[in-house]
């Protein structure tokens, strides 16, 4: 639905020269998941993070400023000719 949204949305602002973009993260290692694991993990909290790292193709969660990167690129001057895209930030998640 999001991306739909994206894409509608571009359509719609293209012609005021509002860009519309979505970016999809994978699991990226937030406080979020550090709060997930204390509370539903706490016996087993390095194993089950080996696992969320492991289920990743590069083997490792997304680092909150990877996403802010691209956030920021989608934001400035260099991504003029961006709009109505889905980026996918996320480790090769979408591959499998």
């Amino acid at each position: 639905a999001v991306v739909a949204i994206t894409r509608q949305l571009a359509v719609d602002y293209v012609s005021k020269n509002i860009r519309v973009n979505c970016i999809c993260p994978g699991t990226v290692y937030t406080p979020f998941v550090d709060s997930y694991l204390q509370k539903f993990h706490s016996h087993e909290i390095e194993e089950t993070k080996a696992k969320l790292n492991a289920r990743q193709p590069m083997g490792r969660m997304g680092r909150p400023e990877e996403i802010a990167h691209m956030a920021v690129y989608l934001a400035s001057d260099e991504a003029a000719y961006v709009t109505g895209q889905t980026l996918h930030v996320n480790g090769g998640m979408a591959m499998i």
